[in-house]
């Protein structure tokens, strides 16, 4: 019987996690046959599970000889799928981004938002965007085969924060608000850079009448406030979820 909370049993005990095309004949790609014959060197029969990144799994046995998995479960879907909540993120400089995006995954984030706000110093062309979204888009999958995920987060560019709100249901993280866990859990926390929200931002803010949170007593860094948003998103949608 799986557990009210937290991933089966049997995808926690298996030695390795892939994601695949289909469920029904589940075939490893390269990369994923090196790592589980090369890098984690499974054996003949070590239990694989499988997700086709839509929230169904099965197991399967490694056949080493040949790098195939051979089905040894029923295809399950989960009766309890997971809540979506996102984060948005002014992108910091260096490779914090990538730190971020593999601890943001891990926490089980549904959609992860690249934000360019006014204080941002790390500033993408189109090119350099997509070129970064397909290194972040690796990271995240292999942090959600680490953690046991069955669907892949959704990775994408915002170009200013006025563009965010407009999509509605986006809570702006500032020093001094209310925390998380009020009577509306808002869809995706959005939080600024090492420089702060400018003063154009704050005021788009309040004049709209947006939403925001308090995310402690401190000064975050941008990729600890991250993680913060995250963990305290995901920590609310688990208790009132019924």
């Amino acid at each position: 019987m799986s557990p009210r909370w937290g991933p089966d049993p049997a995808l926690v005990s298996s030695s390795a996690h892939v994601f695949v095309d289909s469920l029904e004949q589940p075939l490893l790609d390269l990369n994923d046959s090196h790592h589980l014959s090369r890098v984690l060197r499974l054996r003949d029969g070590e239990p694989v599970s499988v997700t086709d990144g839509q929230g169904r799994w099965r197991s399967c046995t490694f056949q080493r000889s040949t790098s195939a998995l051979i089905v040894s479960g029923d295809i399950v879907t989960p009766t309890r799928p997971t809540a979506p909540f996102g984060v948005a993120v002014s992108v910091p400089k260096g490779d914090r981004i990538d730190w971020i995006v593999q601890k943001l995954t891990e926490l089980g984030t549904t959609r992860i938002v690249l934000l360019r706000s006014d204080h941002s110093v790390v500033r993408w062309d189109r090119d350099q965007a997509s070129r970064h979204l397909l290194r972040l888009q690796t990271i995240a999958r292999g942090a959600a085969m680490q953690s046991r995920r069955l669907s892949l987060p959704q990775i994408d560019v915002v170009q200013s924060l006025d563009e965010l709100l407009a999509e509605g249901g986006v809570a702006v993280a500032m020093l001094g608000a209310a925390p998380v866990g009020g009577t509306r859990t808002p869809n995706v926390v959005a939080v600024g850079p090492e420089g702060g929200w400018s003063p154009r931002e704050y005021d788009i803010v309040a004049a709209g009448d947006h939403e925001t949170l308090g995310l402690g007593n401190t000064v975050l860094r941008t990729d600890t406030a991250a993680i913060v948003a995250g963990v305290l998103l995901a920590a609310v949608i688990r208790s009132t979820d019924s």
